[in-house]
């Protein structure tokens, strides 16, 4: 995860919306990545690559910055007045809507 200032996602969204959600969605392997193993990341703007080696150290590191970025986001949507949720990829888009989404309030029937 880059480094970001959440204020800096949200305040330009806020100033542009009456009300605004910020949703993140995280795949299967976003949420719970797999341990025990080596990646080699390829930028494909530049080309650079950076060989990785998922362990317990890195994943714990991970976790950290995720669950940060989360905080972060959540902070600053509820000083803006908007609303944050994470959901995951995993739910059939219409099923979220009908679940998570409407129960949240963010999606109302028609």
């Amino acid at each position: 995860l880059a480094q970001v200032d959440a204020a800096r996602i949200v305040r330009p969204l806020a100033a542009r919306a009456g009300g605004f959600s910020l949703l993140q969605v995280l795949g299967r392997e976003d949420q719970d990545p797999p341990r025990d193993a080596a990646l080699r990341l390829t930028d494909c703007e530049s080309g650079t690559t950076l060989d990785l080696v998922r362990d317990g150290r890195s994943l714990r590191a991970y976790q950290e910055r995720l669950e940060r970025l989360a905080r972060e986001l959540e902070v600053e949507c509820q000083r803006a007045a908007g609303r944050f949720l994470t959901l995951p990829a995993k739910i059939p888009l219409e099923e979220l809507c009908r679940s998570t989404l409407a129960r949240e309030g963010i999606l109302v029937p028609a």
